[in-house]
């Protein structure tokens, strides 16, 4: 024979029950029921008897509404239990919402790189046309301003180099080295 939990132990039925002891059944009966959940989803996963499937994934998901009467018991006997819950769910949001902003500052950091390399090209060719004659002190500081990473000017170094770039994009040269 199965030998099933027993929520009060050296209790007899009858007995009062504390609001703790209340409270401790109940989440072992919401337990037990994420349990059963577990493992009906199981045997609807591994079966290949479409009617067995059919009936787990139906008494599956009855568990499921059964785990939310459950939780709603809780709440009603531990005052706490609301407020703990919803102090989870902000805490798991604002976890959330970091781990956005980490993966958008690394994504930002990458493109910063790759653009630190291509600005390196473009740095040697417009040092060739400055070679050549041509007067992009300008351009260069910009450059060397948006590879120091000085965040506050990167925009408008930015901008400048577009303009820049703008203004003498009819030279072959430019044109070919851009493609």
């Amino acid at each position: 024979m199965v030998d099933f939990v027993h929520p009060f132990p050296g209790k007899n039925p009858g007995d009062s029950l504390t609001k703790a002891e209340i409270i401790r059944a109940l989440r072992l009966s919401l337990s037990a029921e994420e349990e059963a959940t577990q493992l009906y989803d199981l045997i609807a996963e591994y079966v290949d008897d479409e009617k067995i499937k059919k009936i787990m994934k139906d008494v599956a998901d009855e568990e499921q509404v059964h785990k939310g009467e459950f939780q709603k018991l809780i709440n009603l006997y531990d005052e706490d239990e609301v407020e703990k819950v919803e102090e989870g769910l902000e805490e798991a949001e604002e976890k959330m919402k970091e781990s956005k902003e980490v993966r958008k500052l690394a994504e930002d950091l990458q493109s910063i790189t790759k653009y630190a390399s291509e600005l390196d090209h473009v740095q040697q060719f417009l040092e060739s046309i400055k070679a050549s004659g041509g007067d992009l002190d300008f351009a260069l500081q910009q450059i060397d301003l948006i590879k120091s990473g000085d965040m506050a000017n990167l925009h408008d170094s930015a901008i400048h180099l577009i303009d820049l770039r703008r203004s003498i994009e009819s030279t072959d040269e430019l044109t070919n080295f851009f493609n």
